[in-house]
């Protein structure tokens, strides 16, 4: 098993693509320099047929965003190389509606973006170097470094309630409770091998319009590098090709969407199908055939039959040759058949 995930993996050059994909996500090589080659790996990639289309959205994608927009010639070029169709295409150009640049005029300066991440004492492996936003977020809110401008209480801040010293706090006495409503455990002698439950504090995070796989794994291991139960929830889990779907419907208001099949109502125009939908922005109609010309019947070529005609010759002159060099194939034969 494990050889044959090698071989797919060695088959759809995953290595290669993962590679340009972390370099444009994070602005660095795995050396931790600014890449210079990009454009030489990309190519040859979008080029292959080895490689699904959805990763050639993703590559596409990717540099777009870390060269903050290209010129609309390099854009259709990249296009052209990737065999994109007309849908994948809005795909990429539907990130304008996320606040992604992916335009750049002839007198925009060419800039190249560079991410900062905080660096990790966990190792990490090279096509894994990105790491969520939610990961700094999670730190920020433990280390109590979060914004409230972009993260407001609901109520008021605990901090600025809070009356007494943290060391009062953890002497003061365990909540009260009734001796009726509570089990009695005093009976029970403890277990020799029974391991003492850790009280850890609780973190939930709720990612509205849906999570990664990557944040869940940074939420599962914060848990254990922070000691705290972080759970963490969405609408649902995002992955990439229905990430490329979404972003194919997002200009005819989520039509035909996993998330919103029927689109957003208050933006279509009335009731209408998703064929129709699909139709206006796709459906190319033929040209109408060419009109002939006002004398196409004394021009009109006579259409030839599959029976061929015999026609009598013009001259008189041709039909005695023909008739005289005909009796002379029949003379010679009678001569040859009698000898004389």
């Amino acid at each position: 098993m494990a050889q044959e995930c090698m071989a797919i993996f060695e088959h759809a050059k995953l290595p290669l693509v993962g590679n340009v994909e972390q370099c444009c996500a994070t602005g660095v090589t795995p050396e931790g320099k600014t890449p210079k080659s990009l454009v030489e790996e990309m190519v040859p990639l979008l080029d292959s047929r080895d490689i699904i289309n959805a990763n050639k959205v993703r590559i596409i994608a990717l540099y777009i965003q870390y060269r903050d927009g290209v010129p609309d010639e390099d854009r259709r070029r990249l296009y052209q190389h990737a065999r994109l169709t007309l849908a994948e295409q809005d795909a990429v150009n539907a990130m304008v509606h996320l606040g992604v640049k992916i335009s750049k005029g002839p007198n925009d300066k060419d800039t190249k973006r560079k991410f900062k991440h905080k660096q990790s004492n966990d190792e990490e492996y090279e096509l894994s170097r990105y790491k969520p936003v939610l990961r700094s977020v999670i730190e920020d809110n433990s280390a109590g470094k979060l914004d409230e401008l972009l993260f407001p209480y609901v109520k008021d801040s605990p901090l600025k309630n809070q009356t007494i010293s943290p060391a009062a706090s953890l002497r003061s006495p365990p909540p009260t409770t009734s001796l009726r409503s509570s089990k009695p455990s005093w009976h029970k002698a403890p277990r020799a091998n029974a391991a003492v439950k850790e009280d850890k504090q609780r973190l939930i995070v709720f990612v509205a319009g849906g999570m990664t796989y990557s944040e869940i794994r940074e939420a599962y291991q914060l848990s254990t590098s922070l000691n705290k139960d972080i759970f963490i929830g969405s609408t649902h889990a995002i992955t990439p090709k229905q990430f490329v779907d979404d972003l194919k419907v997002l200009e005819i208001a989520g039509v035909g969407s996993k998330a919103i099949p029927n689109g957003l109502r208050e933006a279509r125009e009335g009731q209408r199908e998703y064929q129709e939908y699909y139709d206006d922005r796709y459906y190319l109609q033929d040209a109408p055939p060419p009109r002939p010309p006002a004398n196409a019947n004394s021009l009109a070529a006579p259409k030839h039959s599959s029976h061929k005609i015999i026609q009598p010759s013009p001259t008189h002159s041709f039909s005695s040759f023909t008739t005289d060099t005909s009796q002379e194939k029949e003379k010679k034969k009678k001569r040859g058949l009698f000898r004389f």
